[in-house]
């Protein structure tokens, strides 16, 4: 039986819960774990859509990791990838970067999950939203698992039109300035600071404080238990699917 690999990176915890519907001998955690197992035959890849396109850290995993390793063993590389609205560019981008590092990408799918980006959903959603959406992922990640014990193509294609502005957007993903900030709610518990999948919160003095190489992700709004983590017009708090506090993976 192959040796199945899934590679997680998950921030909020929908990837987390998506990965840990799948069958696999190992997970590893973007961001953290820098090898994969010499004798990996199967390679999955779990991960958010971030703006349309790949998040850094898994754009980092693939140039850095996958693309320095001999790949010779892997014979199916799948990819499920977690999004609130749409998948736009992230699909092509993925196929793309993985040929770049010398991979092929067998078989990639969505699963819709409530979303957690600010600027989109500055409204948390109810619990029976969620609930629903997490019973709607279930059932479909249940069919993306006999897809992939049985190593079925599938690769959706795209239009000229979103391959064309994809192209622009390839290289478009960065870090920058945001508009979170910390305020007096505060208890300097280390929640965020833990869970910050770029390691750009500090705690000093008791009190956070967000650096400048933020990867957008949220994580620490949604997971602060003091809701002391602020943004403009945001209101309520996303109720993660995964026990993440204190932890980003």
């Amino acid at each position: 039986m192959s040796k199945t690999v899934i590679a997680c990176f998950s921030a909020t915890g929908n990837s987390l819960f998506v990965a840990k519907q799948l069958k696999a001998d190992r997970m590893l955690t973007i961001g953290k774990d820098k090898e994969i197992d010499e004798d990996t035959e199967v390679l999955g890849l779990v991960f958010p859509v971030y703006c349309g396109t790949l998040p850094l850290p898994v754009r980092s995993f693939i140039d850095d990791v996958l693309a320095e390793r001999d790949n010779s063993n892997l014979k199916y590389i799948f990819a499920v990838l977690t999004y609130g609205k749409s998948m736009l560019w992230a699909r092509s981008h993925l196929s793309r970067a993985l040929q770049d590092a010398g991979c092929v990408l067998s078989y990639v799918c969505g699963v819709q999950m409530p979303d957690c980006y600010l600027p989109l959903s500055r409204k948390a959603v109810s619990q029976d939203v969620r609930d629903q959406m997490l019973l709607r992922a279930k059932e479909k990640l249940g069919k993306i698992r006999e897809d992939i014990g049985e190593e079925r193509f599938e690769i959706a294609g795209m239009g000229l039109s979103y391959r064309l502005v994809g192209r622009l957007m390839y290289n478009a993903s960065k870090t920058g300035a945001n508009r979170l900030a910390v305020d007096d709610k505060c208890i300097g518990c280390g929640i965020c600071a833990s869970s910050c999948p770029a390691g750009n919160i500090r705690i000093a003095d008791n009190r956070a404080s967000i650096g400048s190489e933020c990867l957008c992700c949220y994580a620490c709004y949604h997971i602060c238990p003091e809701n002391a983590v602020t943004f403009p017009g945001a209101v309520g708090q996303y109720a993660m699917p995964e026990n993440m506090k204190g932890r980003y993976r």
